[in-house]
């Protein structure tokens, strides 16, 4: 399980956090994934623009409400960070077939994490965000209106975060298109609105990717207990289960 923290936190502090989530039995993701490794890689530090510091961060952005909003802060950042998650995927594909990997993110992580998904053409066992949202999903809708194939749509939007020309982009596999997507939200999250979670999937599916949606009424910008938690270890059984 590789997975991406959120905004202005760390991998120490997503481990932590996520080890303490339970379900309804008093059982810890560790407890129920005793075998599984588990992978957290950091952000590097870079300057918020908005904020006029220095924050935690995969990439700057303007707002999490609106993550639409100014995308040309994001995209240096963000295309650093998809080639430095596409390479530890492939690191990590040297121990362990890619069909036992499964890519996971919160928050900006998840934004992250499903361009790098996307950007991939390793067949792996799933994709699991949390709480998340889709950049440059303005554009990537225009693509899925295209009437293009599903693959040369993949290869236009793999271009966005590139900053190529999608003319010049080549067509990818089916690989990515092919990953099991496990998306959670809450509707009481106050950072990122619930709606920027239906947007990412209903963007995912018309690009014919499988999606498995969970909304909770509570959970805050975080994953909900004990249901999410007994959802999440399910949708892992069903994808990465002996």
């Amino acid at each position: 399980m590789i997975f991406l923290h959120g905004r202005d936190s760390t991998a120490i502090e997503l481990a932590s956090e996520l080890f303490e989530s339970q379900d309804s039995g008093g059982r810890t993701l560790l407890k129920s994934f005793p075998s599984l490794r588990w992978v957290f890689p950091t952000a590097g530090v870079r300057h918020a623009v908005r904020f006029g510091c220095e924050i935690s961060q995969w990439f700057d952005m303007w707002s999490v409400e609106n993550p639409g909003e100014r995308t040309e802060l994001q995209a240096a950042g963000l295309r650093e960070s998809v080639e430095s998650t596409i390479d530890l995927i492939q690191q990590e594909t040297r121990n362990v077939p890619a069909e036992r990997i499964l890519l996971a993110g919160i928050s900006q992580g998840c934004a992250v994490a499903i361009h790098s998904l996307l950007g991939t053409d390793h067949p792996l066992a799933g994709f699991i965000g949390l709480c998340g949202w889709l950049p440059f999903g303005d554009d990537i809708e225009m693509i899925n209106t295209s009437g293009l194939a599903p693959t040369e749509r993949l290869g236009q939007v793999r271009a966005l975060v590139k900053s190529s020309p999608p003319s010049t982009a080549a067509t990818p596999t089916q690989a990515s298109l092919n990953t099991p997507i496990f998306l959670s939200h809450s509707r009481n999250d106050e950072m990122a609105p619930v709606q920027n979670r239906e947007r990412l999937g209903i963007r995912l599916s018309m690009l014919g990717m499988s999606v498995e949606w969970h909304c909770y009424v509570e959970g805050g910008h975080w994953l909900n207990e004990p249901q999410g938690v007994e959802d999440m270890v399910a949708f892992i059984n069903r994808y990465l289960g002996d």
